[in-house]
């Protein structure tokens, strides 16, 4: 321990590690410099002794022998328990400034945060809430964000945050794209249901129609639906209209004129629900016949009933989703020509094309299905044996 004295008479008490240390007296709060412990000189002065008088020197004792003068006592033996109470009071104070004097350099400022970094945080998180509106914007202020905070000179914060928005952002790009196909997933999910819906609603109409006039509708019609000079006016779409709860529509049609007459062109629209999907023009439809030789519907207005198709109605085509829409009241549909090359065929599915089959029920074709299974397929009574290919 080092003790040593201020010049306004502090005395002042420091551990030996804290030599050569600035003290700050808690007196005076005079700066000083703690000594080294081989430097320290004499810190409390003592009072000249004067020789002792014969008096003093008087002998008291044994043997005449003189008693020896007592050593003044170092007032400052007297004082210690004061300086000890005076050290205990200022010891707290005394930590704080030696706290003070050894903390070291003020700490650094935190660096300001930067608000593009936080908004490419806060978009990038709201990416997986509405990923349309917020991934793109969280990406851009990321990027922004990045270049900001290194101008800065590390002065502004947040690269964590602005790193985020860029990975969120992205993450919800991707989560559009993901969004994207589920949804038309869904839409083509529902518009092929709806077309198997329509395809079998078709079929039984077809059926009736068979029933009431013991024979399927010709392609084309006119006043006298199989008369053998009849003009093709109007389609068979519009001869099943009665057995589709579209009586009233019908009605209006005029037989004798044709499809774009003046009078028939004007029931155009609207196209009745049963025919939809429609194509890019709301009065087309995909629904259309196989027309030819040896088909359900030839052309030559001659009656076909079941009873003819003699490959079988469960292995026969009747109705069939066509590759290019057609005016639904106008007497258009798929030219057959055996041994001849094949139409296009679907157009919601790529990998095939849904078809109402003779005897009601509907089928998915998957365009693996070989064209001898096809022309198969289209014709009533070629005797040709189904592969297997079609399940």
């Amino acid at each position: 321990m080092i003790v040593f004295r201020c010049e306004c008479g502090q005395q002042l008490q420091v551990k030996e590690e804290f030599a050569g240390r600035r003290i700050k007296c808690p007196k005076c709060a005079t700066i000083l410099t703690a000594p080294h412990e081989d430097a320290i000189q004499e810190v409390f002065p003592t009072t000249p002794v004067a020789p002792a008088t014969s008096e003093q020197l008087a002998p008291s004792g044994r043997g005449g022998e003189a008693t020896p003068p007592r050593r003044k006592r170092d007032w400052g033996d007297d004082d210690r328990p004061r300086r000890r109470a005076e050290e205990d009071e200022d010891g707290p104070r005394r930590r704080r400034d030696e706290e003070d004097e050894f903390r070291g350099p003020p700490r650094r400022r935190d660096a300001e945060t930067c608000g593009k970094a936080l908004a490419a945080m806060i978009l990038g998180l709201a990416t997986f809430l509405v990923p349309v509106l917020c991934a793109i914007p969280a990406i851009l202020f990321g990027v922004l964000g990045l270049k900001e905070i290194k101008r800065s000179g590390g002065k502004m914060g947040g690269g964590g945050m602005a790193l985020t928005g860029i990975i969120t952002g992205a993450a919800g790009n991707i989560s559009i794209l993901a969004y994207w196909l589920l949804i038309s997933g869904i839409s083509q999910s529902r518009q092929e249901a709806h077309i198997q819906n329509n395809l079998k609603q078709l079929a039984l109409a077809m059926h009736n129609f068979h029933d009431v006039h013991r024979g399927l509708p010709p392609p084309g019609f006119d006043h006298m639906i199989f008369a053998p000079k009849s003009q093709a006016n109007l389609s068979w779409r519009v001869a099943l209209l009665p057995y589709v709860e579209q009586d009233m529509l019908f009605r209006q049609f005029q037989p004798g004129e044709a499809w774009n007459g003046p009078n028939n062109l004007r029931l155009l629209s609207p196209m009745p629900s049963i025919y939809h999907p429609a194509g890019p023009n709301p009065t087309t439809t995909y629904f259309q016949v196989f027309v030819g030789p040896n088909t359900p519907f030839n052309n030559n207005n001659q009656r076909v009933g079941f009873a003819q198709i003699t490959d079988g109605t469960s292995n026969t085509f009747m109705i069939v989703e066509g590759g290019n829409p057609v005016t639904w009241t106008k007497p258009d549909d798929i030219p057959h020509n055996f041994g001849g090359p094949l139409p296009k065929l679907g157009n919601i599915n790529s990998n095939g094309f849904w078809a109402a089959m003779c005897d009601g029920s509907v089928r998915f074709v998957d365009r693996r299905v070989s064209a001898n299974t096809l022309h198969a397929l289209i014709g009533k009574d070629d005797g040709q044996v189904i592969q297997g290919d079609f399940k």
